[in-house]
């Protein structure tokens, strides 16, 4: 005695294993990066401090680094340490450049 479609996975069921399946990870993958961040920074990272930090963007900003340039929190973060340790007035990418070359004769 055999039943049929005994055994078999219909579309149907597939398709709520499939949404489980889906749903459990990517709760798992929230919780896991919630917990990788639970001090407030990544993994194997060490935070810098606000003179690190202030170098740190200085620098990308004045080689033209797209992580200063594309990353608007980046561009708030410099404006408002340069509060703290002194005016950086604002520079167009490839500036310094520009202001090395003119003192070249």
């Amino acid at each position: 005695m055999s039943v049929s479609g005994a055994g078999r996975l219909s579309a149907v069921r597939l398709n709520r294993i499939v949404d489980n399946i889906v749903d459990r990870y990517i709760e798992r993958r929230d919780r896991l990066v919630e917990d990788m961040l639970v001090d407030g920074y990544p993994a194997f990272n060490e935070p810098l401090d606000d003179r690190e930090q202030y170098e740190r963007l200085l620098r990308w900003r004045d080689t033209g680094d797209p992580m200063y340039w594309q990353s608007p929190e980046a561009q708030r973060r410099l404006e408002q340490l340069s509060t703290r340790f002194g005016g950086a007035a604002p520079v167009a990418p490839g500036a310094m450049n520009s202001l090395l070359e003119l003192r070249v004769p």
